[in-house]
């Protein structure tokens, strides 16, 4: 149900309902729920840090074959 978007960190009453149908504590629901959004945001942070890595390898091989220097915003970063 997280996956489809039904149940969502902070929405008490789909907690309370999906605690009394399946007989869960609702702390343990929302706990889960907090478990599994971090997960999501690692996720996206870590395909984000590979799109990164992907560019400046892109812009390294660019250089070597081509002798020229590409400035891009991802490789003026400090």
């Amino acid at each position: 149900m997280f996956q489809e978007g039904m149940l969502k960190a902070g929405d008490k009453n789909a907690i309370k309902d999906f605690s009394e149908k399946y007989i869960v504590s609702e702390k343990l629901v929302a706990d889960s729920i907090d478990h599994l959004t971090d997960i999501e945001l690692r996720k996206g942070e870590q395909r984000m840090t590979e799109s990164v890595q992907q560019e400046s390898n892109r812009n390294t091989i660019r250089m070597t074959l081509t002798g020229k220097i590409f400035i891009t915003k991802t490789n003026c970063q400090p």
